[in-house]
């Protein structure tokens, strides 16, 4: 007879992916490397244009996404994840070495400053994943 409980079903993982957005191979290495090491699953896109394009036909669960960037800045490319309505509720999270902040970033949702650390990326994705499906 089956348990009520369930305690044969086995929770199902959800795996949450990330799309990384960096024109720098070394920092989007790095970064995925940080990401993967907590679950996540990792798409990489190497420019703003690149980075609507997938964000549109994989919603992803988080975007990370550099600032400084050839032809679309990190910013521009929040604003125009923002400005279509099936990817407006994508949290943005912008990096940078540039001195500049938050409050510059907007409508990013949050900015990390380069170097960061695996608990720094770790804790801020996780307040911008709570309480999201």
């Amino acid at each position: 007879s089956q348990d009520a409980t369930g305690s044969f079903q086995r929770p199902v993982k959800v795996v949450r992916h990330v799309l990384v957005v960096d024109d720098e191979p070394a920092n989007a290495a790095l970064t995925g490397a940080m990401l993967r090491a907590q679950g996540f699953g990792i798409e990489n896109a190497h420019s703003g244009t690149d980075a609507i394009r997938r964000a549109n036909r994989q919603k992803p669960d988080l975007i990370v996404t550099d600032y400084e960037m050839p032809g679309m800045s990190g910013r521009e490319v929040a604003e125009r994840l923002r400005a279509n309505a099936d990817t407006a509720e994508i949290p943005i999270l912008i990096c940078t070495y540039a001195d500049v902040t938050a409050d510059d970033l907007r409508p990013a949702d949050a900015l990390l400053r380069r170097p960061f650390s695996q608990e720094d990326l770790t804790s801020t994705v996780a307040r911008l994943l709570q309480g999201r499906n």
